[in-house]
């Protein structure tokens, strides 16, 4: 009503009658006059009373409220019952830690009990979280970790998590590589376990910078090439620490040139080419050896983003052209080589 008699005195304020309406005929007085300032309480907004908030309850609060229903319940998780609770239990493992971590502590074999099936619905809840060095601890202790690995499989869709958390317990401080958990991935078939943890730490490359982390990766790398043995899967993976490689002393470039002529395997040679194009800004010499190793066993079908053209050119202007042209030739059914082999001749320096 006010807003449709503000429209009103606006349109025709000369020929305004005062509206019967007692309202609007306040609202229109006040809009004649500016200087009425009361305006009349009938016409105040007022103002709502918030409702009154009662304060969460604290986590010892929440504890006793819950523990009844959690007490029970974990009773029963047994041969195959329940598989709900199991499975919302494990996936709230922080907020039952955060309520009570001693309650967590008392009944975290409950929790993961004997029962392979209330175990894959609880273990299955807990991957799809998140962990923490502490909870990660909890779990190691009480064997949690290590069933996890050996029945990841089972764990559908979330089996790797169990990997990907070895990993971080690893750069956390709390797994060694001689711990039971490295030694369950290694005896993988083809160790399956390894070449995944390497492409893990390969995909977390931007979050770990920390000189110390990247020393561990290179010390994971080694104690991998050690026990993988011939495992072309691992090798391939391991290919992917290149990223991880900031110069090419000679640790770094017997490890590369160990996963070199695995580089192509699982269509991964281009992140190898790429890294090695990046060294080869420090050492021409030894990244195109590199390369050349890589293509001698599987040869690229392609040059994504002219990597391997790049790497040739700066291993022919360090003087070593008759090396660059020769890996050329090996690649001359890549579109641009035959082009880029006679590119080469014109380039001053040794030929061979």
């Amino acid at each position: 009503m006010a807003l449709g008699c503000l429209v009103y005195t606006i349109s025709s304020r000369s020929r305004m009658r005062v509206p019967s309406d007692p309202d609007a005929a306040a609202a229109l007085r006040i809009a004649w006059d500016p200087s009425l300032t009361q305006v009349s309480e009938r016409f105040r907004p007022k103002k709502r009373e918030r409702p009154r908030q009662l304060a969460p309850p604290g986590p010892s609060e929440a504890l006793e409220m819950l523990q009844p229903i959690l007490d029970r319940e974990l009773a029963i998780c047994t041969d195959g019952r329940t598989f709900e609770f199991s499975a919302l239990t494990g996936r709230y493992l922080r907020p039952l830690e955060y309520m009570s971590a001693s309650w967590l502590l008392a009944n975290i074999d409950a929790i993961f009990p004997a029962s392979k099936e209330n175990f894959f619905a609880a273990a299955t809840g807990a991957l799809y979280g998140n962990v923490d060095p502490a909870l990660y601890s909890l779990l190691s202790e009480h064997r949690v970790i290590e069933r996890m690995l050996r029945e990841r499989s089972m764990l559908k869709g979330v089996g790797e998590r169990a990997v990907e958390w070895v990993g971080l317990g690893y750069l956390w401080g709390i797994e060694q590589l001689d711990s039971l958990p490295f030694s369950i991935l290694a005896a993988d078939e083809d160790a399956k376990g390894l070449s995944d943890l390497a492409a893990i730490f390969w995909r977390m490359r931007k979050q770990i910078t920390d000189s110390d982390l990247v020393e561990k990766i290179g010390r994971f790398w080694e104690w991998c090439d050690a026990n993988a043995k011939e495992a072309s899967a691992v090798l391939s993976s391991l290919g992917l620490l290149a990223s991880y490689v900031e110069r090419l002393d000679d640790r770094a470039r017997k490890l590369l040139e160990r996963v070199a002529p695995f580089a192509q395997d699982n269509h991964r040679g281009f992140f190898f080419f790429e890294q090695l194009d990046r060294l080869a800004d420090e050492d021409p010499r030894v990244a195109g050896g590199l390369l050349k190793r890589a293509v001698e066993r599987k040869p690229p079908d392609y040059d994504l983003h002219q990597h391997l053209g790049s790497i040739l050119r700066k291993l022919a202007k360090s003087g070593h052209v008759g090396e660059a042209r020769v890996v050329a030739d090996k690649l001359r059914h890549i579109q641009g080589m035959v082009q880029l082999n006679e590119e080469l001749k014109g380039v001053s320096g040794t030929t061979s």
